[in-house]
């Protein structure tokens, strides 16, 4: 196994173990900032983003698990 292989693996399964937490946390984070100011409009197209980013990452890592 290349090692550079070897460490995406390693990434991969530290993201499957954080991302759960990384995903509440940063929509209390969302939800407190968006309470804060909610008139910024590129703080919504980010969060949304965000939110799809993260769901498709959970996606993903079902997919590699099965």
């Amino acid at each position: 196994m290349q090692p550079e292989m070897l460490r995406h693996a390693d990434f991969s399964h530290f993201i499957t173990g954080q991302s759960h937490a990384f995903f509440i946390r940063s929509q209390r984070m969302v939800m407190e900032s968006f309470l804060r100011r909610q008139t910024s409009q590129s703080f919504h197209v980010a969060s949304f983003l965000l939110v799809v980013f993260a769901q498709a990452l959970l996606r993903r890592q079902k997919a590699m698990g099965s």
